[in-house]
């Protein structure tokens, strides 16, 4: 049964509501159940100018006979049932929560995290966390995106449209590296096309802006998923921001030593928490850095499902690097029992199948187990100092 019902309101925003109700009719107890899709249409030129034509659904059933504390069924609930709205849509429409009570319940309090955001921002940081963690709308990400990296304040907003009329050395890498990219890439499946051109069109800006770091390989996943939500100009501010203060300009520089540190960081983490598996890498001579560096490089997009992508995407906007920390070491805690069993080859294909193996309900359960990781930032900062003993005496000096 599909019910469809339309509410128009002068000087507003319109509202689709379309209801189905689903029979599930084969299991041993017939269950009725329903979604709720709510539909948003903005003005053309509003800040959420990015508006999907269609949207796909999913819905994956099932069966488990583990047993989970009830601190960790509660948090899985609450991910599997925040996934419906804010993972499920794969080109950035409104997915329904469970019920129309939810629904008003998010929508109100996004509504007023993004109307005064300011205030949120310098007294309810802890709430921001929280609410970015359970989930963000879809038809509202890319507004809080903007927010998060204040991309309204880049201070190179008027420069686009003239980076654009100038070249760049790395014009022809680029082209190479997006015909090469794209139509393998789930993020542009059936859109390598009309993704081409605009992707092709940040890229080179910022190879231009920022010439001392150019373009990175890395960069044309962030960039893609930007593309997906908001128009490229907008894409573009926020790629500024991300590459000037999410640490990603250090990443990508030419000498690696920040992705050095991540990588050393990440294995000593390894290390201390899943010692086992630390040791069968240490055994078959397996170096983390094969497949640690494109997650810091690209924030897990070209390894996870993108549903999952974006989720921690959201999250990396909010918390920074410290995400990936987390889910790598979440992702290689439940992979760890098959993982030991296998030799190099047998590891190196199950890290790279991960965007196939890992589908929603894994992945919850690997956020429940990430965000039970532990993440010293004291701890982080001996990893480096174990790595370049010169920083540490130099600080010791300057602190005395």
């Amino acid at each position: 049964m599909l019910i469809i019902h339309l509410k128009i309101y002068l000087s507003k925003v319109c509202y689709l509501f379309v209801c189905l109700f689903i029979l599930l009719t084969f299991s041993i107890k017939p269950t009725l159940s329903y979604v709720l899709q709510i539909i948003y249409v903005y003005l053309k030129y509003s800040c959420l100018s990015y508006i999907s034509k269609y949207s796909v659904w999913y819905m994956n059933l099932r069966s488990t006979h583990k047993i989970y504390t009830p601190k960790q069924a509660i948090f899985l609930n609450r991910l599997l049932e925040t996934d419906r709205k804010s993972l499920y849509p794969l080109n950035g429409v409104l997915q329904s929560p469970t019920s129309p009570k939810t629904f008003s319940f998010d929508d109100d309090i996004w509504g007023n995290v993004i109307k005064e955001w300011d205030d949120w921002r310098k007294r309810k940081v802890g709430q921001i966390k929280v609410l970015i963690r359970r989930g963000v709308p879809a038809h509202l990400r890319p507004a809080v995106w903007q927010l998060l990296c204040d991309a309204q304040n880049v201070a190179v907003r008027q420069k686009y449209s003239d980076l654009l009329k100038s070249s760049s050395p790395s014009e022809t890498l680029i082209l190479r590296d997006l015909t090469r990219i794209l139509p393998q890439h789930q993020l542009f499946h059936n859109k390598a096309a009309t993704c081409q051109k605009p992707l092709f069109n940040v890229l080179k800006a910022y190879s231009i802006l920022d010439r001392e770091i150019g373009y990175c390989q890395g960069s044309v996943f962030i960039v893609g998923l930007l593309l997906t939500q908001m128009a490229e100009e907008e894409a573009f501010y926020i790629f500024v921001r991300l590459m000037k203060d999410f640490r990603m300009r250090d990443l990508y520089r030419s000498n690696m030593v920040e992705l050095g540190c991540c990588i050393h960081q990440f294995d000593a983490m390894i290390k201390d928490q899943l010692p086992e598996l630390h040791s069968h890498f240490q055994t078959q001579g397996f170096q983390t850095s094969v497949f640690s560096s494109s997650w810091f490089l690209n924030i897990l997009l070209s390894s996870l499902p993108i549903r999952a992508a974006i989720r921690i995407f959201d999250i990396f906007m909010c918390e920074g690097l410290e995400i990936v920390f987390r889910v790598g070491l979440a992702l290689l805690h439940m992979k760890q029992t098959e993982l030991i069993k296998l030799d190099v080859e047998g590891m190196m294909n199950v890290m790279e199948h991960l965007n196939e193996t890992t589908f929603l309900f894994s992945f919850c359960l690997s956020l429940v187990t990430a965000y039970q990781i532990k993440y010293n930032p004291s701890r982080m900062k001996q990893y480096v100092f174990s790595l370049f003993p010169c920083l540490h005496i130099q600080l010791s000096m300057q602190t005395k």
